[in-house]
Formats: structure tokens, C-alpha cells, sequence
């Protein structure tokens, strides 16, 4: 009897080890911000950046909201995103949305 329970403890030891490892590395990989590339405003692509590297936005008109962090730049719009050491790559739109994700 004492070798039923310790084995069905063991198991779910295992268990919740196996969840708990499987949550720390969805978290790892959960984004940072979101990129929504824009056409005539509608929305065409959207890029899920899973890194803290280097984001650089140039627009004709950009705008920041404060409050939500939502930066919205128009007007032939430049991104270039690169970490050190990196060739960086620039993407080119009509409309730019960048938008942190909540956590």
C-alpha cells in the first residue's frame, strides 16, 4: 500500500513539474509588441515581435499615445528592427500601428 501511494505521488509530482515547465516556456516565447502594417487602412499583415531587440519607426506623421503606449506613424513609414551585431531589417508601409502586449 505504502508503494501505491508513493508511486501515485511521484506521478503527480511529475505532473505539475511537466505543466509548470510547459507555462514557463509558453511565457518565454508570449510577445512583446505587435506591429500592424497598414494599406489604405486596412490592415494587411501583423508581426509578433518575441524580442526586446531595436525598434526604430520613421513616418511622415507619428503619433504616441501615453496613456496605452500606441504608436501610430503614416506617410511612407520605415521600420527597421535588428539586434546588435545584426544586419537590420527594414520593412516599408503605407500605415503603421505598433502596440505593446499586456502581460
Amino acid at each position: 500500500m505504502k508503494t501505491k501511494y508513493t508511486v501515485v505521488i511521484v506521478a503527480i509530482a511529475l505532473g505539475l513539474a511537466a505543466t509548470l515547465y510547459a507555462a514557463e516556456q509558453q511565457v518565454a516565447n508570449a510577445a512583446h509588441k505587435v506591429i500592424t502594417l497598414k494599406s489604405h487602412g486596412v490592415a494587411v499583415a501583423e508581426l509578433r515581435l518575441l524580442t526586446r531587440d531595436s525598434l526604430q519607426v520613421n513616418g511622415m506623421k507619428e503619433n504616441l499615445d501615453a496613456m496605452t503606449g500606441i504608436l501610430t506613424a503614416k506617410g511612407g513609414v520605415t521600420i527597421q528592427l535588428g539586434s546588435t551585431g545584426d544586419s537590420p531589417i527594414t520593412i516599408k508601409a503605407d500605415e503603421v500601428v505598433v502596440s505593446p502586449v499586456a502581460k
